[in-house]
Order: C-alpha cells, then structure tokens, then sequence
C-alpha cells in the first residue's frame, strides 16, 4: 500500500499514513480538526533486472553530445553536393522517330 504524506492547515503538524489507492484522501486532522492537504514528495525508484546499466543514461556530458552533433553535421556540409542527373530531351535523340526514316 502507499504511504501518503498530510500536513494539518491548522497546527502545521505533518505525518504519513498508509492507504489504499482506492481510499478517499484524508480531509481533517484527528487533533485539532484542522484541514489536511497532501503532501507532494519525490520517490526513489531502482531498476532492477539484466536490462538496466548505470551508463545507459546521461553518462556523456552535454559539452560531448554537442561535439558529436557539430562534427556531424560539418561533415556532411562538407561532402560536395550531388547534381541530379537529367534525362536527355526526346528531340536531341538521334536516332531518326518512324515519320523521319520514312521520309528521308
């Protein structure tokens, strides 16, 4: 079950409690009476298993990254750019079209 933090809008005083995820929030202090409001912490998550390593993520600097990306793309800048090549027109052929050969 979930641990939940409160603190009483009261007298300040904080705690933490197990619920159910389908259990309504807590909404008055037990002591005073006072207004309860959640309290928002982080969570410590670990991964486990044959899946996860320690250098998966966030192992390179951003300085790194940065490099890498800047070497890519100035190598690609640097390739000379391909000219497509066009198709010749139907008109510069030469060999003869049927009407011509009939003719000549």
């Amino acid at each position: 079950m979930p641990t939940y933090s409160y603190r009483c809008g009261k007298c300040g005083e904080q705690f933490e409690t197990w619920q159910s995820i389908t259990d309504e929030p807590l909404k008055r202090h037990r002591g005073c009476g006072g207004k309860l409001v959640k309290v928002l912490s982080p969570v410590g998550i670990v991964l486990k298993g044959s899946g996860f390593y320690k250098t998966d993520n966030g192992s390179r600097s951003k300085g790194a990254r940065r490099e890498k990306t800047e070497k890519t793309e100035t190598s690609e800048s640097s390739k000379p750019a391909e000219t497509p090549k066009s198709k010749p027109s139907p008109e510069a052929s030469t060999t003869p079209s049927k009407a011509e050969a009939k003719t000549a």
